[in-house]
């Protein structure tokens, strides 16, 4: 039992003995020697710093390390300055898993604090707001109004590309070996060396300069003649549709096999 009667070093557990038991890494000691096993063996992290156990030891208590529920290690101050005395080599009383401690007590500080603090608020409004005064619960509900303006917004959505619409094949014209042809607009100074080989007209002579192509075959076609090989496969298709018998001769790009 403690000499001073402060329950502050009582088992977190048993709160009967005196809580001497230290756990590795974060050094917090909550409970005593003989509630350790049991709370060792359900594998539960510190209560503190909800640090993962991986050992514990059993010592004497000591005021640096000594800790209620949720003091945590003690103010900010107190933990710079003794990672300062460890670092500087006036703390060469602490150990090396004590300098770890503090360092991972600073981290802890620093990176969880807004979270830890939004858990630990929820969690007393929940379970123990009839506990506390109104000007706490007002504290613990502007702490957690800041955590959610703080928050970063998700980021957006990529935008999405529209897909053009497909087009039919059976009306594309095609150069004399089944090529699609493509459409382009030349510059002006490329678009003179251009003849049609349907109206053998020069490219330069004609309005507009839109050309349709197959660059394979060396076959090009100006926006008239284009028009007019769309309507006349059209009309092919058409008759082919009625009388399939008298058009054998009609291509498989232009609908041969349709009923």
């Amino acid at each position: 039992m403690p000499t001073d009667g402060s329950d502050d070093r009582l088992c977190l557990i048993c709160q009967v003995d005196e809580a001497t038991v230290r756990f590795k890494p974060c050094l917090h000691a909550i409970i005593c020697s003989n509630c350790a096993p049991e709370f060792h063996r359900r594998g539960q992290g510190c209560s503190i710093c909800r640090a993962a156990i991986s050992e514990f030891e059993v010592g004497k208590w000591d005021q640096t390390f000594a800790k209620g529920p949720s003091d945590g290690l003690g103010d900010t101050e107190d933990a710079e300055q003794l990672l300062f005395d460890a670092v500087s080599g006036e703390g060469s009383d602490l150990s090396e898993d004590e300098q770890i401690a503090l360092e991972f007590e600073e981290v802890f500080r620093e990176v969880f604090r807004g979270l830890a603090d939004t858990l630990d608020a929820e969690q007393l409004l929940f379970d123990a707001g009839h506990d506390l005064s109104e000007e706490e619960q007002i504290a613990l509900a502007i702490g957690m109004s800041l955590n959610e303006v703080h928050r970063q917004p998700p980021p957006p959505p990529p935008p999405t590309l529209a897909m053009p619409p497909p087009q039919d094949p059976g009306l594309s014209p095609r150069c004399s070996n089944g090529h699609f042809l493509n459409t382009s607009h030349p510059s002006a100074s490329s678009y003179i060396h251009y003849n049609c080989n349907s109206c053998h007209r020069p490219m330069r002579t004609l309005p507009g300069r839109t050309l349709h192509s197959c660059r394979g075959c060396n076959y090009d076609l100006c926006g008239e003649c284009f028009t007019e090989e769309v309507r006349r496969l059209e009309r092919r298709r058409e008759q082919y549709r009625r009388n399939p018998n008298q058009l054998r001769s009609i291509p498989n790009w232009l609908g041969r096999g349709e009923g």
